[in-house]
Parts: structure tokens; C-alpha cells; sequence
């Protein structure tokens, strides 16, 4: 069963590419005019692309780390206490 969705799954990635590729060379020129705003908006978006990807890497990181760290031992100092009651 995950075989067959893992080639199913494959084959539609495949012909997607394919479809890019293809939408891709057949576009003409389009003579289009990037303004400074609009480069602006690029360099925004790269920016933002990178602090949401590096913070993502930092909570993921830390969930890991804390999986595979150790945990000190527990003093427990109740049992005195439940003791004098």
C-alpha cells in the first residue's frame, strides 16, 4: 500500500516538473519593468524567508536537543515534609 502511494505520489511530482518545464519554455519575453519598489518586495520576501527558516531550525533544534539531553534527577524533599504531619 505505501508503495503504491509512494509511485503515485512520484509520478504526480513527475509530471509536474514536466508541466513547469514545459509552461517554462514556451513563454515569450515580457518586456515588463521592475520598479526599486518591487525589488524592495524581493529582498523583503528573501529576508523573511530566512528568519522564518533559521527560527524554525532553532525550535526544532531544541526540541532534539532536549529529546536526547539528560534530565537531572529529581531531589524530592515532600516526603520529609508528609513525614511531620
Amino acid at each position: 500500500m505505501v508503495l503504491i502511494m509512494r509511485d503515485t505520489f512520484f509520478g504526480l511530482l513527475c509530471t509536474g516538473f514536466i508541466a513547469c518545464l514545459l509552461l517554462a519554455a514556451t513563454t515569450g519575453p515580457a518586456f515588463a519593468y521592475i520598479d526599486p519598489g518591487s525589488g524592495s518586495m524581493i529582498l523583503q520576501g528573501i529576508v523573511a524567508t530566512l528568519a522564518i527558516g533559521l527560527a524554525t531550525i532553532k525550535i526544532y533544534w531544541q526540541k532534539l536537543k532536549s529529546i536526547f539531553s539528560k534530565k537531572p534527577p529529581e531531589t524530592t524533599t515532600s516526603r520529609e515534609d508528609s513525614e511531620d504531619t
